[in-house]
């Protein structure tokens, strides 16, 4: 029987540790517009996960182990164009290019290991939360402390999976595969009343405006959610 269900938990974990290194630029290039590029990396010990465990050919169970180390690396342009006194227009755009990698333990090997006495080998892997390219944008148009209208958007590329094995039967290593890019448009609409020595903002929110379906999950034979060769 197997129990992969199941998962253990560790009184003895570690608490996770980030350290962050960050360098930037910011210039300005007219009275209302400036630019900025900032360079980031993130050295992450003693990272959480789930471990699976063969303890025989048909058994294994989960726990959760200090997966030792990540890093997260990349760097990220941004222009902003403010809106002034007698000025509607405002916008924003960023983008972000960005790698974030961790070991990953092969349960096969912690297994083969385990019995031969040898130390597990250690496999460098995307994380679940690797995304590589963002772009986020924002268009503004209103009177300053009157009333205003903006649009934000973000699309970003698609967050790793572990694709189902090939007909062969050879098994891929996990996150090795993409899922589509997510994209999204947001309203926001504001007009500010003052009432004497109060002053109030009436405000509207819609978010996921165009109604867009992102497939957030996915088949891992397919690598969609929308269908499965099964």
């Amino acid at each position: 029987a197997s129990v992969t269900s199941t998962v253990f938990g560790d009184a003895n974990l570690n608490p996770q540790k980030t350290i962050t290194y960050e360098f930037g630029l910011q210039q300005q290039v007219a009275d209302n517009v400036a630019f900025n590029v900032t360079g980031f990396y993130k050295d992450v010990r003693d990272l959480f996960a789930t471990q699976s465990i063969r303890i025989s050919q048909n058994e294994s169970f989960s726990r959760y182990v200090n997966k030792d180390y990540a890093n997260i690396k990349g760097v990220t342009f941004s222009l902003v164009k403010r809106r002034t006194e007698g000025d509607l227009f405002g916008a924003t755009l960023d983008y972000t290019y960005q790698s974030s990698e961790g070991n990953d333990v092969s349960s096969d090997a912690f297994f083969i290991d385990k019995e031969s006495g040898r130390a597990s080998e250690l496999q460098i892997l995307f994380l679940d939360w690797d995304q590589t390219h963002t772009l986020n944008g924002s268009i503004i148009l209103g009177e300053v402390k009157n009333w205003s209208i903006s649009l934000i958007g973000k699309v970003g590329a698609g967050l790793p999976y572990t694709p189902l094995p090939n007909p062969s039967g050879v098994e891929y290593d996990r996150n090795t595969a993409r899922k589509p890019s997510q994209t999204t448009v947001d309203l926001l609409a504001e007009k500010e009343i003052q009432l004497t020595d109060i002053t109030m903002i009436l405000f509207a929110k819609v978010f996921n405006l165009f109604d867009t379906l992102n497939e957030s999950d996915v088949y891992d034979d397919t690598g969609r959610y929308t269908y499965t060769l099964r």
